[in-house]
Parts: C-alpha cells; sequence; structure tokens
C-alpha cells in the first residue's frame, strides 16, 4: 500500500472511531473504500482505537464499495485510493475500470457523508475519460465548496 492510502486509512479509523463515540447510539457509521488492503488497514488500526467497547464495535463497519452495494448507514465515511489515471502505460486505477463505483461510494448516507482523498484531482483525472459522473462529481463539489460545506485538510 501506497503510504498516502496508509495516512487515508489511519485518518478514515480516527474520523469513524471520533463520529461513533459523539453520536447516539442508534448512529451506523460506515467506512467505504475501493481497496481490500485499505480496509484491512482500517480494520485494524479501528480495533486498536476503539479496543473491546462493543458498543462502539458494532455501529462501525468497514467494508470495500462492492460489498457496500445495496447497503446504507448514517454516515459514510468515503476513502478514496488512487483518485488518478496514473502513467498510460500503468493499469487505470478501480475509479476508471468501474466508474460506476463513485456512486455507490458517494451515495450510501443517510446523514451525513465524509470523504477522505481529493475529489478535485479525481474530477480532473475524469475529465480526460467519457464517463457521465465527471460532470456530477465536478458540479456537485463546486457547490458544496461554495455553500462552506466541505472541509479541506491539507496533509503530505
Amino acid at each position: 500500500m501506497e503510504e498516502l492510502d496508509i495516512k487515508r486509512a489511519e485518518v478514515a479509523s480516527e474520523v469513524a472511531a471520533y463520529l461513533a463515540v459523539l453520536t447516539a447510539d442508534n448512529v451506523t457509521i460506515d467506512v467505504l473504500t475501493p481497496y481490500v488492503e485499505m480496509k484491512t488497514q482500517i480494520q485494524m488500526r479501528l480495533k486498536a482505537l476503539i479496543g473491546s467497547r462493543e458498543e462502539l464495535k458494532r455501529r462501525i463497519r468497514v467494508s470495500t464499495v462492492h460489498s457496500a452495494l445495496g447497503s446504507e448507514a448514517d454516515i459514510i465515511v468515503a476513502v478514496l485510493g488512487k483518485e488518478y489515471k496514473g502513467k498510460e502505460e500503468e493499469k487505470m486505477t478501480i475509479y476508471f475500470q468501474t466508474p460506476e463505483l463513485i456512486n455507490v461510494q458517494f451515495s450510501r448516507h443517510r446523514r451525513m457523508l465524509v470523504i477522505i482523498g481529493n475529489i478535485e484531482k479525481l474530477a480532473n483525472a475524469f475529465k480526460k475519460t467519457r464517463t457521465p459522473y465527471v460532470s456530477l462529481l465536478t458540479t456537485a463539489f463546486s457547490e458544496l465548496k461554495e455553500r462552506g460545506l466541505i472541509s479541506e485538510v491539507k496533509f503530505s
């Protein structure tokens, strides 16, 4: 796993644990990631963060985007991974192989969506492809930013 993906997994784990502590017992939290390796990293980090607190463990589910099809949660923590196309000779990342994953990852929440990753980079990379999700993603991102509903945390 790339270092940036490991950092994202750590942040996602901390956000999910924090939200579980702050919200009511009936609020469900799903952490969705496109990659199994990242899912494993998040699960290990969550285990270290919440330990044996069963009331928190049962409210947080970590899944790949594929396994989240048909499910919903009150809060979704969507962890992007490799939202760029990479070099032309390299295989395209999962978002470009299966662009409908964007829809799944960003539409499973009932109350709140937290995105960990770079939406602008994803939208810019998608501009080079012929995918209908690009204009929706770019428009939604711009509108949310204008309304002050996006908080960006930069880390290297």
